[in-house]
């Protein structure tokens, strides 16, 4: 498993991103693993763009924030533009194709239907899917940066309520991650 990750989750406000940034920290450390968390917000916090960023490291962590990105989770186009095509190739990125039409190419670039998920979650099952927890769920599936338990876990402190809908998000967006044909060939 890889030392260090930097890693980016963009997208817009209202979408759960400084959160989702949060639990992802918060599974590092249950992890064992050292992390620091950092959050940008456009003008408004609905609908402009959003990031939260987070460095997980086996070590001492010198600068709290990401500069060069080994993983970004894009939600919005606004967010797919600012990373695709100017991090390296190495930089793995997923973002959510039901909301980002077009073909991006790159031999570590992922479309998942995240949003598509989300709403099928609610129609089939009648649950409250949050998209952040699902994308969190399939970043997680496809990357190992942090452990399925350790996020459970982190969601479970984070949200005392809820807590079997926002697992079940996570469940489902890492087994998607994990069976998709996307990712088959990788």
């Amino acid at each position: 498993m890889k030392e260090n990750w930097q890693v980016v989750l963009a997208g817009e406000g209202g979408q759960g991103l400084v959160v989702a940034g949060i639990l992802l920290g918060e599974a590092a450390v249950m992890d064992g693993k050292n992390a620091a968390q950092t959050a940008s917000y456009g003008i408004a916090s609905r609908g402009g763009l959003t990031q939260s960023e987070v460095v997980i490291s086996d070590g001492d962590i010198a600068y709290p924030a990401v500069e060069d990105p080994d993983i970004v989770l894009a939600l919005s186009r606004g967010a797919l533009d600012k990373y695709y095509g100017k991090v390296s190739e190495e930089c793995i990125i997923i973002y959510d194709s039901s909301l980002i039409p077009g073909d991006f190419k790159g031999k570590r670039v992922f479309g998942l239907p995240l949003s598509d998920k989300v709403e099928g979650l609610k129609k089939e099952k009648g649950l409250r899917v949050a998209l952040n927890v699902l994308s969190l769920g399939a970043l997680s599936g496809r990357t190992g940066v942090v452990s399925l338990n350790a996020l459970e876990e982190a969601i479970k402190k984070q949200f005392k309520r809820g807590f079997e809908t926002n697992r079940e998000s996570l469940k489902a967006g890492f087994d998607m991650a994990r069976s998709s044909c996307y990712f088959c060939s990788q």
